[in-house]
């Protein structure tokens, strides 16, 4: 049973839409899931009544087809657990309420941030506050505009010119300084690649060097409590 924190109602239903009748019948049998056994689909995703149905649908026609990876070794989309913090897009300092929110974390060689719309929260926000949309441009444009503008200004000259999707992850992720959660999750992967540099980690006491060479950019699908 998982205790759901997020859930990207727009790309389950995207991704369900695409699974065939027929593998939606065979994956609802093996995980007993209750679908219309003449088509294969669970209830009319309008009504909200079976989301969770829809996305384990959705898992796990994408384990079958070989498209979910790790978080050091991500495919089309990737998976935890992992320990993350997660808070709403922006902060008190700006006039605006938050439309995103980001998850961030990290293993011992990749440096991960994970944006999604609020709208798609269950509950209660995270009380992170990370400086971190959906979709690489918008999330990366984001990053940087709230980078530079935050209290950690200083410390934004290390994005570099141009700036760049990684760099920001790495920064808006590496400044998180917790609380940690225990979480599973699914995400679309929309970038990836080496860091330029050593990665700073926020803590308690200060700063510490990590030794991740890779960060990672991703939009859940889920995020749930571990």
């Amino acid at each position: 049973m998982r205790y759901y924190v997020y859930i990207s109602r727009t790309k389950v239903d995207q991704l369900f839409a695409q699974v065939p009748a027929q593998h939606r019948h065979n994956i609802a049998a093996k995980l007993d899931l209750d679908v219309d056994p003449r088509t294969g689909d669970a209830t009319d995703p309008s009504t909200g009544a079976d989301l969770y149905t829809r996305l384990r649908i959705v898992e796990e026609f994408l384990d079958q087809e070989g498209e979910i990876g790790s978080v050091d070794e991500p495919r089309g989309y990737f998976r935890g657990p992992l320990d993350l913090s997660w808070g709403p897009y922006g902060g008190a300092s700006w006039n605006e309420e938050p439309e995103f929110v980001y998850f961030g974390g990290r293993t011992d060689t990749t440096i991960l941030g994970l944006g999604g719309s609020r709208r798609h929260v269950l509950g209660q926000t995270g009380s992170a506050h990370p400086h971190s949309h959906s979709g690489t441009p918008e999330l990366t444009r984001a990053l940087r505009r709230h980078l530079a503008d935050s209290p950690w200004g200083a410390l934004s000259a290390r994005i570099g010119s141009p700036s760049t999707a990684l760099n920001c992850v790495e920064l808006a992720t590496c400044q998180m300084g917790g609380p940690w959660e225990p979480m599973h999750f699914v995400a679309r992967r929309l970038a990836v690649g080496p860091l330029p540099r050593p990665a700073f980690w926020r803590t308690d006491a200060g700063y510490e060097v990590v030794d991740a060479s890779l960060a990672l950019l991703g939009t859940p699908l889920y995020v749930a409590l571990a």
